[in-house]
C-alpha cells in the first residue's frame, strides 16, 4: 500500500488484516498476473508499455485514438482507467453495536477473541475472497478473450491478441495428437523466442486425449506405463501423464466463471502463456480525507473502511474496493490455438 499516514487507526486495522488474509479458494490466473506488481498510482489511471509486432504497431499510428502513445522498436504506452472491484459485507444492527461494544468473547482458533477482532476478521475474510473472485475472472478473461471486465459490468480495455489458430485432429488419422501439440509448442517457441512458460490444454482435449488408441499406445512406447486408467485420476495427474509423453510441463486449463456463473474456460483450445510478460498494476483510491473531510487519492492496493450508515439509512457494512488492473506487456505473450476433433 501507499501512504498510510492519512489513513485512521481504524482503517490502518483493517488494511493490515486484509493483507493477512486468504482466499477461500485458488486464484490460478491472477495469481500469474501478481507475481509482478506495478506500484500503484495515486490518480485514477495506470500507464503501461507494451510491445506489439510491425502490422499492429502501423495500424494503430495510422488510426490514432487516445490512450495511447507511441515509442520506439514497437512499443506502446498505453494509458487506461481501470473500473472498480469492489465487495461488502452487511452489518446489522446488533452485529454493529456488539463490534464498537466488543465485550463478547469467541473461541478463534484455540484462542479468546474479542467479538470486534472476531467479526472484523470474519467479514475481511469474505471481502477478500469477493474482490479476488472477481480479479481472478477480470485476469482469465483477459487471456481467453482479451477484454478486460470490472464489477460494474464496464470494459475498461480490450487487448488485441494474435488470432485463434484453427487445427483439426483427425482421430482416424496417422497424425496424432502427439505431433500436433509438438508443432504447437514449436509455433509458440518461434513467435515467443523461448520454450513457452506456461502449457494448457482445455478439458475437452484432455478427455478425449485419454481415450485415444494411438495416443495411449504412444505412451506405452515412451515407457509411460500406458495407464489407461488415468481417466479416472485427478487433473493435476492427467496434466503430468500427458506432459510425460510430450516430455514437457502441461497445465489442464483451470475452470473459470464470469458473474453469472458461466464457466468461461473454452474446453477446445490449447493456450500458450508467457507468464513473465503479466503484471498487476493499480490506479489510486479516492477515500474521504479523516482530516478535512474532503476528498483524496491514496496510492493503494485497496482500501478497506466502515460505513456506520446515516440517520435515513441505519444499515452498517464492511467495504472493500480496490482499482487493480491485468498487465499484458506483449501481445504474442498469449497464444490460442482451436483444436476441431473430428
Amino acid at each position: 500500500m501507499g501512504n498510510l499516514n492519512i489513513l485512521t487507526p481504524q482503517q490502518k486495522r483493517f488494511y493490515g488484516l486484509f493483507s493477512e488474509s486468504k482466499s477461500f479458494e485458488s486464484n490460478t490466473y491472477s495469481s500469474m498476473f501478481k507475481q509482478r506488481i506495478i506500484p500503484p498510482t495515486s490518480k485514477k489511471t495506470i500507464m503501461f508499455d507494451m510491445k506489439v509486432n510491425d502490422i499492429m504497431y502501423a495500424e494503430l499510428k495510422k488510426r490514432g485514438g487516445t490512450g495511447i502513445t507511441f515509442l520506439e522498436n514497437n512499443y506502446i504506452r498505453v494509458t487506461v482507467t481501470p473500473g472498480e472491484v469492489s465487495a461488502k459485507v452487511p452489518l446489522e444492527a446488533d452485529d454493529f453495536d456488539k463490534m464498537m461494544a466488543g465485550e463478547v468473547e469467541v473461541l478463534i482458533g484455540g484462542e479468546m477473541i474479542k467479538t470486534p477482532s472476531a467479526m472484523i476478521t470474519n467479514g475481511i475474510d469474505r471481502l477478500r475472497d469477493g474482490v479476488d473472485r472477481r480479479y481472478e475472472m477480470m485476469c482469465s478473461k483477459a487471456i481467453t478473450d482479451g477484454v478486460v471486465v470490472s464489477s460494474d459490468g464496464n470494459t475498461s480495455w480490450t487487448y488485441k491478441l494474435p488470432k485463434i489458430i484453427n487445427k483439426t485432429w483427425n482421430t482416424s488419422g496417422t497424425t496424432g495428437i502427439v505431433k500436433i501439440i509438438s508443432d504447437i509448442i514449436r509455433d509458440g517457441k518461434k513467435k515467443m523466442g523461448m520454450i513457452p512458460p506456461r502449457i494448457e490444454i482445455g478439458s475437452d482435449i484432455v478427455d478425449r486425449m485419454l481415450a485415444d488408441d494411438l495416443f495411449l499406445k504412444q505412451s506405452q512406447a515412451l515407457n509411460t506405463g500406458g495407464r489407461t486408467n488415468i481417466a479416472n485420476s485427478s487433473v493435476d495427474e492427467q496434466a503430468l501423464f500427458i506432459g510425460q509423453v510430450l516430455g514437457k510441463v502441461l497445465n489442464e486449463m483451470e475452470m473459470s466463471f464470469d458473474e453469472k456463473g458461466v464457466d468461461i474456460t473454452p474446453g477446445d483450445q490449447i493456450r500458450l502463456l508467457d507468464t513473465s510478460a503479466f503484471a498487476t498494476a493499480y490506479a489510486g483510491i479516492a477515500i474521504k480525507d479523516p482530516a478535512t473531510k474532503g476528498p483524496a487519492m491514496i496510492p493503494a492496493d485497496v482500501f478497506i473502511g466502515m460505513d456506520e450508515g446515516t440517520e435515513s439509512n441505519p444499515d452498517a457494512s464492511l467495504f472493500v474496493k480496490s482499482y487493480p488492473f491485468p498487465v499484458i506487456s506483449k501481445l504474442n505473450a498469449v497464444l490460442r490455438y482451436k483444436i476441431t476433433i473430428s
